[in-house]
């Protein structure tokens, strides 16, 4: 058992995403790879087989150039710039409903949306809000901070 990090082959990634038990990244070339778990189709690959591994993601939009395409297309949800001022751009898979819940579960935004990309103006106050897409790769939710 070794307790340091051991570099394990010689890819070079560009960036990467950490879910709870899997790994999105990209290379140096564009494309995207994924591994660890992949219970809920995490992985992109169509499949719930586990890749202990990297693995070459199949993009029907070609090259992805930030890890934030990346993980919107595996039906993740991220928030940019975050923390932000109640202007920020959330990134969902095609065909999503977004719900913006306050901390005290209030919506305070819920929408329909079919492009990936959907920057967002809003009149929030300051605090804690939690994200949530539903789609038909599944749900998925993340918290931002208003300033």
């Amino acid at each position: 058992q070794k307790l340091t990090p051991v570099l394990i082959g010689t890819n070079h990634w560009t960036q990467l995403a950490l879910g709870n038990t899997h790994t999105i990244a990209i290379k140096n070339d564009g494309s995207l790879w994924s591994w660890g778990n992949n219970a809920t189709y995490q992985l992109g690959n169509g499949t719930t087989a586990i890749n202990y591994f990297p693995m070459p993601v199949s993009c029907p939009g070609g090259v992805i150039t930030n890890i934030n395409e990346a993980t919107a297309t595996l039906h993740n949800v991220s928030i940019y710039p975050n923390p932000n001022n109640g202007t920020f751009t959330i990134h969902t898979p095609t065909n999503s409903t977004v719900v913006i819940y306050n901390m005290l579960g209030e919506i305070v935004y819920n929408n329909a949306t079919n492009t990936i990309t959907t920057p967002l103006a809003l009149s929030l106050t300051t605090g804690v809000y939690v994200a949530k897409t539903i789609s038909a790769t599944g749900t998925s939710t993340t918290k931002f901070i208003v300033e």
